[in-house]
């Protein structure tokens, strides 16, 4: 966790815990790693799409969206962050401005085929 740089491995990772150790000991482990790398995006990708898989309906969606909308502000050009947050719009009914969000991944990265789906 001390290395310089990103986390890259940090979503493969929090998910095995959680499948091995639950998502209450996965939930915990991202949170020190936010602590310990809190200008990593990769680890904020990481506790919002662990909320977004395990979370408990629109109470977790939402506190994914409020993670990755700054999130995504400090990291305009990391693409995975938005699609994480379109997720989490489409999952709240916000049809519009998932849309938005994906639009915005194109815009930025043309050749993102998944964007275009």
């Amino acid at each position: 966790m001390d290395c310089p740089g990103r986390l890259p491995i940090a979503g493969s990772m929090v998910f095995m815990l959680a499948e091995r150790f639950g998502v209450d000991f996965a939930e915990e482990i991202v949170t020190r790693w936010e602590a310990r790398r809190p200008n990593d995006p990769e680890v904020v990708k990481a506790a919002a799409d662990l909320l977004l898989k395990y979370g408990h309906g629109r109470s977790d969606d939402e506190r994914a969206i409020a993670m990755l909308e700054p999130a995504v502000q400090r990291f305009p050009y990391h693409p995975d962050l938005r699609f994480s947050l379109a997720r989490a719009r489409l999952n709240l009914g916000q049809d519009a401005e998932a849309e938005d969000t994906l639009r915005e991944i194109i815009r930025r990265h043309p050749d993102n085929t998944t964007a275009h789906l």
